[in-house]
């Protein structure tokens, strides 16, 4: 991606965060597939859109084929498959305070969290509820799932190292089991998590596929996502320095290289190279040839 195209990524953000008040914003859906509705605190329902506002307690509802993508205040990611309900139950991130709290609620069906930030687990955490499980992270990239047909949880870890077990008090896990990347672990009703076992290499690599929201194919119809860029993560990465003019919301993704550069032959003897002018940048040009010294003159649109 172009750094131009980057800054005005993180721009846009960054202003619409502070148009909204960025202290009761949670995040920005960015990816929005099929059949996906936000219900508030209120209960009230309506129709995701790109660009739309999560607030505190808002729930992500997706439909059979559908997906949604939200990129949170603190460039986490936080991908909604099919079918799927969570809610945002408390995303608090306060990086001058220190305070970082974070718990999702996965009603039912499935949520895959990438975390940038770092959460120790006691100050700050980072955390995936089910009515019969929980997770918690430092910071990785994993799925949780919760199957209302028969109370089962299962987590996936994809990067880094989830801490997977019962709801214990206080936001405690109880009987904690550490699931490694490429290993997944599941919790029946009222039974400890079970020992953590490696996931099939083709069996994870179509449930890392299927967990995004973007490259799964094309969606319905309705298929709508943010501009190319928005929904991809930095592959160079690392987290964002608010000094700095890069961040992880802005990555390469499936935006498009530099548009094409005409080449623009100089006419007149003796032959010159090619000379390269973009055409973007609205200019013109001509030669004026001198016997044998040929000038190029390069003039801008408007003078």
């Amino acid at each position: 991606m172009h750094v131009f195209s980057k800054l005005m990524i993180c721009l846009s953000v960054f202003l619409f965060m502070s148009a909204a008040g960025a202290q009761s914003v949670h995040g920005v859906l960015r990816v929005v597939k099929g059949d996906v509705q936000v219900k508030n605190a209120k209960g009230e329902t309506a129709k995701a859109r790109i660009g739309g506002k999560v607030f505190p307690k808002d729930t992500v509802i997706t439909g059979k084929d559908a997906r949604a993508k939200i990129v949170m205040v603190d460039n986490n990611e936080i991908n909604v498959s099919p079918e799927s309900q969570i809610e945002i139950q408390s995303y608090e991130f306060d990086p001058n305070g220190g305070k970082k709290d974070v718990l999702l609620n996965v009603i039912y069906g499935k949520v895959r969290s990438k975390v940038e930030q770092k959460y120790d687990g006691k100050t700050s955490k980072f955390q995936i509820k089910t009515p019969s499980a929980v997770a918690g992270v430092r910071g990785t990239d994993f799925m949780m799932g919760f199957n209302r047909a028969d109370n089962t949880s299962q987590v996936v870890t994809f990067e880094g190292r989830v801490e997977f077990g019962t709801p214990g008090p206080g936001g405690t896990i109880g009987n904690p089991v550490m699931v490694s990347p490429g290993m997944t672990a599941a919790v029946n009703a009222g039974a400890p998590p079970s020992t953590p076992i490696e996931m099939p290499k083709e069996e994870l690599a179509k449930v890392d596929q299927e967990s995004k929201s973007e490259g799964n194919g094309p969606g319905p119809a309705n298929d709508r996502r943010a501009p190319a860029g928005d929904d991809a993560k930095d592959k160079k990465g690392g987290k964002r320095d608010p000094a700095s003019s890069s961040c992880t919301m802005c990555g390469t993704g499936e935006e498009p290289g530099p548009p094409p550069v005409p080449v623009m032959p100089v006419v007149g003897p003796p032959p010159t190279p090619n000379v390269q002018i973009p055409e973007q940048c609205g200019l013109l040009c001509r030669d004026n040839v001198t016997g044998n010294k040929t000038n190029l003159i390069i003039k801008v649109k408007g003078q």
